[in-house]
C-alpha cells in the first residue's frame, strides 16, 4: 500500500500563515517564507496516528504543493516532528522496492511551477499510479479540490476525521 500524505493542513497547522491568502490579495511569497513554514506547529492527532502509521507495511509518499526551494526546510521539519526521513523522486525504485520505516519519498513542486496544488498533485498521482508495482493508494489530504482525481486511484481519508480514529 502507498500511504500518500499532504503536508499543509494535514500534517502541519498553517493557520498562523493563512493569514497572507485572505480576499483575492494572495501572498505566496510571505505564506512560503521560511520563518513562517518552519514556525508550523503539527497537528497533535496527527503525531499520534503518524506513530502507527509509520509501523505499518505501507510505503509513505509525502505529496505537497510546497514549492521546491524549501525541500530543506520541510525535510527538517518532518524529521523533527513526525521522525520522518525524507528521499527525493525517482524513477519508481522507492515505491517499488524494499520497505524502510519512517523513510518517505517527498514530491514538491518546482519553484517554477505556480499551477494549483491539486493540478500538480494529479500529474503526480498519475505517475505514480503507473509506476508502482502496489496499486492500492490512501490519500490523506485536507484540500477538498484533490478528492476528484484521489477517487480514480484510491481511498480518501479526511484528516480531521482519521487522524482521531487511528490512535
Amino acid at each position: 500500500m502507498l500511504l500518500i500524505i499532504d503536508i499543509d493542513g494535514t500534517l502541519a497547522d498553517n493557520g498562523h500563515r493563512r493569514v497572507f491568502l485572505k480576499d483575492n490579495a494572495r501572498d505566496w511569497a510571505s505564506f512560503y517564507q521560511e520563518e513562517h513554514v518552519k514556525a508550523d506547529p503539527p497537528y497533535p492527532d496527527a503525531l499520534r496516528a503518524m506513530k502507527i502509521l509509520t509501523k505499518t507495511s505501507a510505503r509513505l509518499v509525502i505529496l505537497t504543493g510546497r514549492p521546491e526551494r524549501l525541500r530543506a526546510i520541510t525535510s527538517a521539519w518532518l524529521k523533527t516532528h513526525y521522525d520522518i526521513d525524507t528521499v527525493e523522486p525517482d524513477k519508481g525504485e522507492f515505491i517499488n522496492g524494499p520497505r524502510k520505516s519512517h523513510v518517505a519519498q517527498m514530491f514538491m513542486r518546482s519553484d517554477k511551477d505556480f499551477r494549483y496544488a491539486n493540478v500538480f498533485k494529479e500529474s503526480k498521482v498519475k505517475w505514480l499510479y503507473e509506476v508502482s508495482a502496489d496499486k492500492n493508494f490512501v490519500f490523506i489530504d485536507d484540500d477538498t479540490r484533490c478528492y476528484g482525481v484521489y477517487s480514480q486511484f484510491g481511498v480518501i481519508l479526511v484528516p480531521s476525521h482519521c487522524w482521531k480514529a487511528i490512535q
